[in-house]
């Protein structure tokens, strides 16, 4: 394992060959181990195995019973990112609330960008 100060400088190097030296005197640099993280589990984005996707087709997003599945790597539209993340979520929601015949429209156009998204949530 590379020790906490050596990723530092590798890091810092990598993000000032790409936006010049004033990045290599950051105010402040945060590490974190996502693997030690109770809500987390170590996942910033799972992976199901070369050709799950294939086998199972939408198996891993489809209800059964009154169970819904959400999460990254049940979204068709980026699994693995925030982004697969949130439209999960909102799938799942209209499943439970078209489940009680209400319509809800979580289309690529009808989801606003994640700025927009964050300043309805803040009111």
């Amino acid at each position: 394992q590379v020790p906490a100060p050596e990723r530092r400088q590798r890091i810092l190097r990598e993000v000032a060959a790409r936006f010049g030296d004033a990045a290599l005197n950051p105010v402040r640099v945060i590490e974190m181990n996502w693997s030690t993280q109770v809500w987390t589990r170590g996942c910033y984005g799972g992976y199901l195995a070369p050709g799950a996707t294939w086998a199972f087709k939408s198996a891993v997003r489809d209800a059964v019973g009154p169970l819904h599945w959400a999460g990254t790597e049940t979204s068709p539209v980026w699994p693995t990112f925030i982004e697969g993340a949130i439209r999960s979520g909102e799938r799942a929601a209209a499943e439970v609330v078209g489940a009680g015949g209400a319509a809800v429209d979580v289309s690529e156009t009808a989801v606003p960008p994640r700025a927009a998204r964050f300043a309805q949530m803040r009111g």
